[in-house]
């Protein structure tokens, strides 16, 4: 269950993200719906303003996410940016916090087939070894030879038989920008290729390739003079060191116009090399897939969409985690989050651990405040302790959700033999703890005179005292001192403290003293009501 912000220490932005992202997939898949084709606009909005959109978050978030320690800077952070798709960027433009922000670059990925889980894959071209994102963009137009219509590489006349042109895949006019930006560096692009004869009798191919390779004998495109308009739709790989790609036409010239559609790129971590946000020093990404190490001397050892972007922070394994905060871990996992400095995640579903030295394990647990230990059970529900404490009475807590019909339970004994529980205690639902007092475990049973212990009971002090030191130090309470009880009935092992069982037993044994004592009372009080009975009869009475 993803969490909502608030001023409990609750998830602050990954819930909008995946909230957002969600309502960006709803849009598009419903766009050939007429009724809610208007709202399909925004993330065609998006990417129309798409400049506009990254360098206003930049502007408001540049500076909170460049922390010391981390090589995230502003040009890299509108780098990162202006390879989100549209979807991913409206999250990013709807975070509200520079946490959101990190989270949507760390998340941008989160819908990408990873490797073996049985879905498509898509491969990059001629590497087969490679897992591909491939991003879909409105189309741009990149080549116009005719200079008829506004594109990146416009005019330069037709071509002529056996011409090579290249082209750097990067919008230079504004045209294709928001589509191209720098920093994209696609491994292929999807292009719609027009091939439009000089002339009715020009016929021709075209060949698009990676920049640098040799033309060989196919044609990625055939063009008839006869037809005024030849088209394909065809995916070109670019040649990475460069951003391009090279077009030969062959036979008899022709004018040469193409379209953008789509792109092929590398996620962002390829090869146990994340590219989001880069590295800072001395931190390791050892392997898995989309996985971001940002903090100083951070680490990721494994998984899928994990970040660890605190000073000396680690994330084991697992998918959609991050440890954000200095010195923090997460051990796997999913959507658990350790943003307290110290703070850990052992693993489970969707915890997060943000105050300091904090814990939470299980799923959906919420150690909001400093020294807290959360840990919750299946439920599909947040625990977050500090909803249903007092103000001020979350830090410094052990919290547990253990809501079966066992409820919590401590073993505090074992069979020497079979390791078999002897002696246990539980917690149920309004049930109150329940203790082993089996008769079968315990030895040198003896009977116990109620009244004699009835009578230390009525000598023992009882008073009401405070603590001296905590946040409790005011809280009233009523009872015996340890070293009375132990002197009074020499139970238990110190003297400075009194066992519950102990004080259930004294407890009954004084009710046992104190019935028998009202017993003789009650034949005392019988034996009198019949001598006065004999006397009034006597007085005839």
């Amino acid at each position: 269950m993803y969490r909502t912000a608030n001023a409990g220490g609750r998830r602050p932005s990954l819930s909008i993200v995946i909230a957002a992202i969600g309502l960006a997939s709803t849009v598009a898949a419903a766009q050939n719906d007429a009724s809610v084709r208007a709202g399909a606009s925004a993330l065609l909005a998006i990417d129309q303003h798409r400049a506009t959109v990254i360098e206003r978050i930049v502007s408001q978030w540049g500076d909170s996410l460049a922390p010391a320690g981390t090589v995230l800077n502003t040009a890299e952070l509108r780098t990162s940016l202006a390879a989100l798709r549209a979807d991913h960027l409206l999250a990013a433009s709807l975070a509200g916090t520079a946490e959101g922000v990190r989270d949507v670059l760390v998340t941008a990925l989160a819908s990408v087939p990873k490797p073996g889980d049985g879905r498509a894959q898509t491969k990059a071209l001629g590497e087969t070894a490679d897992d591909v994102v491939y991003t879909p963009v409105t189309p741009c137009r990149l080549v116009e030879t005719r200079g008829t219509f506004a594109a990146v590489y416009q005019g330069g006349g037709a071509f002529g038989g056996g011409t090579i042109r290249t082209y750097t895949l990067r919008g230079g006019n504004g045209v294709c920008l928001t589509q191209l930006p720098e920093g994209v560096d696609p491994t292929a692009v999807q292009l719609q290729v027009f091939g439009i004869p000089i002339n009715s009798g020009a016929n021709g191919d075209i060949e698009i390739l990676p920049q640098g390779a040799a033309f060989g004998s196919t044609a990625t495109e055939v063009y008839v003079g006869s037809v005024a308009f030849n088209t394909v739709s065809t995916t070109a790989k670019v040649n990475l060191a460069n951003n391009q790609i090279a077009v030969q036409v062959r036979g008899a010239g022709a004018n040469l116009a193409m379209d953008v559609v789509g792109y092929f790129k590398r996620p962002g971590n390829y090869g146990g090399v994340q590219t989001i946000g880069g590295l800072a020093s001395d931190a390791t990404v050892n392997g898995g897939f989309n996985n971001t190490a940002t903090g100083g001397i951070s680490a990721v050892a494994g998984g899928q969409s994990n970040a660890a972007s605190g000073q000396g922070s680690a994330v084991g394994g697992g998918e959609f985690n991050a440890a954000s905060g200095n010195d923090s871990t997460v051990g796997g996992g999913q959507l658990n989050i350790a943003s307290g400095s110290n703070s850990t995640v052992p693993g489970g579903y969707n915890n997060i651990a943000s105050g300091a030295s904090s814990f939470a394990a299980g799923s959906s647990a919420a150690a909001a405040e400093n020294g807290m230990f959360v840990w919750a059970d299946a439920q599909s529900f947040d625990f977050n302790p500090t909803t249903f404490r007092a103000a001020g009475q979350s830090a410094n807590t052990f919290n547990v959700r253990a809501t079966g019909i066992g409820g919590v339970l401590f073993v505090t004994g074992v069979s020497p033999t079979t390791g078999a529980p002897t002696s246990v205690c539980f917690a149920q639902n309004l049930s109150g703890w329940t203790c082993t007092s089996d008769r079968n475990v315990k030895r040198n049973l003896r009977p116990v005179n109620g009244e004699a212990v009835l009578a230390k009971v009525v000598a023992m002090p009882v008073y009401h005292w405070q603590p001296k030191d905590g946040p409790n130090r005011d809280v009233e309470h009523l009872g015996p001192m340890a070293q009375d009880f132990m002197a009074a009935f020499g139970l238990g092992e110190s003297d400075k403290a009194i066992g519950f069982q102990d004080a259930d037993g004294v407890a009954l044994a004084a009710i046992q003293g104190l019935h028998q004592l009202m017993q003789q009372k009650d034949n005392e009080i019988i034996g009198l009501k019949r001598e006065l009975d004999a006397i009034k009869t006597r007085l005839g009475m």
